[in-house]
């Protein structure tokens, strides 16, 4: 696991808008608890709620592109972000 830099951190209301296309509150907490196909988005708790940086949804992102990509045979990090988006 990487350390979260303090300089970098993000809250989660505004990492939401770091993602190709917004996602709820409570995604990003289910991400951060239980994971997605076993990959947890890193983050940690600060005194308003939680917080992650842009570095650790990138890598959250390119790890299930990644996944997907062994399941499904070939989805792109792009396509990963967009299906992790949703409609």
């Amino acid at each position: 696991m990487q350390w979260l830099e303090l300089a970098e951190l993000v809250p989660l209301d505004k990492a939401r808008g770091l993602f190709p296309q917004q996602v709820s509150k409570a995604t990003l907490y289910r991400w951060i608890r239980s994971g997605y196909r076993g990959i947890k988005l890193e983050a940690i708790e600060i005194p308003d709620g939680m917080a992650t940086t842009e570095r650790a949804i990138k890598t959250f992102l390119r790890e299930v592109a990644e996944s997907r990509s062994q399941v499904q045979g070939g989805m792109s990090e792009e396509e990963a972000r967009e299906w992790i988006a949703g409609p």
